[in-house]
């Protein structure tokens, strides 16, 4: 419980300190969201989601991959989808981005794509994007890094740019393998 409170604070303390650029709090904030999503598929708590076979590993954060996303949101400009690209050392590197009224929105919405997303067949409802969703849960991905900043250009209320890059990038198929939950009778 403590550790959902404290995750609770710094979603809104985060929004204050990005305009000064605190990418402490940034880093572990995303990083915490992110590994959160991906323990959540490691679990059988929740009847909608897909749970996967293994568990998959927490994102590790690194810097490179971090200036490399802060580098983009400087930028504030509207995202136009990435193709896989190299970043420092590594060969295969992903991206996610979008713009959002608060910092955490970003993985929220991310997340919210596994609603189109069928995992079975690895298909993506029509008019739906899965791509970001995928890039957040793939088994392979080992690591994270990520930059946001406050837009004054951007219309209210979407006004912050938040990138991440993943390494490595997600790849065709379906991002985990399908595990199942065996539940204990009572007897």
């Amino acid at each position: 419980m403590s550790k959902l409170l404290t995750l609770l604070f710094a979603i809104y303390f985060v929004d204050a300190v990005i305009k000064e650029h605190d990418v402490g709090d940034l880093r572990n904030l995303l990083l915490a969201l992110h590994n959160d999503e991906r323990n959540v598929r490691s679990s059988c708590e929740y009847a909608d989601i897909v749970p996967a076979e293994e568990k998959l590993d927490e994102l590790t954060w690194d810097n490179d991959l971090g200036a490399d996303a802060q580098r983009f949101a400087d930028q504030c400009k509207k995202y136009v989808k990435q193709s896989v690209r190299s970043v420092g050392k590594w060969e295969s590197v992903g991206q996610n981005a979008i713009n959002v009224s608060e910092i955490a929105d970003a993985v929220r919405l991310w997340t919210k794509e596994a609603n189109y997303y069928n995992h079975s067949l690895d298909t993506c409802m029509a008019g739906h994007d899965c791509d970001s969703y995928k890039q957040m849960v793939q088994a392979e991905t080992k690591h994270i890094g990520c930059g946001a900043k406050w837009c004054s250009d951007f219309k209210p209320p979407l006004k912050y740019l938040v990138v991440c890059n993943y390494s490595p990038a997600v790849r065709k198929g379906q991002p985990y393998k399908e595990g199942r939950c065996l539940k204990k009778e009572n007897i």
